[in-house]
């Protein structure tokens, strides 16, 4: 019987011991941490616009697309640089191949399309309603993509990260005293992705809604921080 309770007892010892060493030890003081992602925007007026424009020329044959689209888009050329306070940038030419669907048992034609995109810029934006509207009115030119800009997001960029960290520390100080714990030294700071999610306006809404100038563009920043934390004194 004594033998019974001696090896029960160096069992439970055992049992206790194993139990012990399968838990988790907790980190060193001086290595727990807190890592949180803060994120900030600033916002700053639009200096500009830019906009694109196609002059768009189908025909049956490459010869009469290039033909027909040649004087269409010298047209549209010196009607874009009529328009009061509008500046032609750039622009791209492209001819396309393009077999539409048929009925079945016929072949298909194919149709040649010539392509010109005008990329265009004006710093009138109180005045970019009156502009769009000019555009469209030539009765050559297709806008598809609108765009407020800054000339420089340096400055707003710099504040956006600042609001980044601040919200950052407000983050973490905010869980550190939900654990009982306390912030110590920052362990590191990394940027993460920036985002820039400046207002952007489709051709259908601008030509048929008019555009809206926004007061301000927002320029967002996101930063990644890590502090040490430890008890509470």
């Amino acid at each position: 019987m004594r033998h019974f309770l001696a090896v029960l007892s160096f069992g439970l010892t055992l049992i206790g011991t194993y139990s012990a060493l399968a838990q988790p030890a907790p980190p060193p003081p001086e290595r727990a941490a807190i890592t949180v992602q803060g994120d900030g925007k600033s916002e700053a007026k639009p200096d500009y616009v830019a906009i694109s424009a196609d002059v768009v020329t189908g025909a049956s044959n490459l010869n009469a697309a290039q033909k027909a689209h040649g004087e269409r888009a010298s047209k549209a050329s010196a009607a874009l640089k009529g328009i009061d306070g509008l500046t032609v940038e750039s622009s791209t030419f492209r001819l396309d191949r393009v077999v539409p669907p048929a009925a079945a048992g016929e072949k298909p034609a194919p149709e040649f399309r010539a392509v010109t995109t005008f990329f265009l810029k004006t710093r009138r934006i109180e005045a970019i309603g009156d502009i769009v509207t000019k555009i469209a009115e030539t009765g050559l030119l297709e806008i598809h993509n609108l765009r407020f800009a800054l000339d420089d997001n340096s400055k707003a960029l710099d504040e956006a990260r600042k609001n980044a960290v601040r919200d950052a520390r407000h983050r973490a100080e905010l869980y550190a005293e939900a654990a009982g714990v306390k912030l110590g030294e920052v362990l590191e700071i990394s940027d993460t992705e920036r985002r820039f999610p400046l207002p952007m306006k489709q051709a259908s809404f601008a030509r048929d809604m008019g555009v809206t100038p926004p007061e301000t563009l927002d320029v967002q920043a996101s930063v990644t921080m890590t502090w040490r934390i430890k008890p509470k004194s």
